[in-house]
């Protein structure tokens, strides 16, 4: 199934449908920890019901292919 909600929603969804076998969620390491997309906490949620994942949005749209100066700075550190 492809995903797009809280992870508490995950949760419920795969608590409720254990037949699921695969979960795509978005997440790269700019949305990881972000509260509004909860790419951690649903990756986590995966874990927890030994799902396997689909990544979407690996480069965010492109976006993470050609960083801005100021963030490949914040990046190569």
């Amino acid at each position: 199934m492809s995903f797009h909600d809280k992870a508490d929603v995950l949760d419920m969804i795969l608590t409720e449908n254990p037949d699921i076998e695969v979960v795509q969620i978005q997440f790269n390491y700019v949305d990881y920890e972000d509260p509004a997309i909860q790419s951690k906490a649903c990756y986590e949620v995966c874990r927890k019901h030994n799902k396997s994942v689909i990544v979407m949005e690996p480069v965010k749209g492109s976006n993470l292919v050609n960083l801005p100066k100021e963030a490949k700075v914040v990046y190569d550190k």
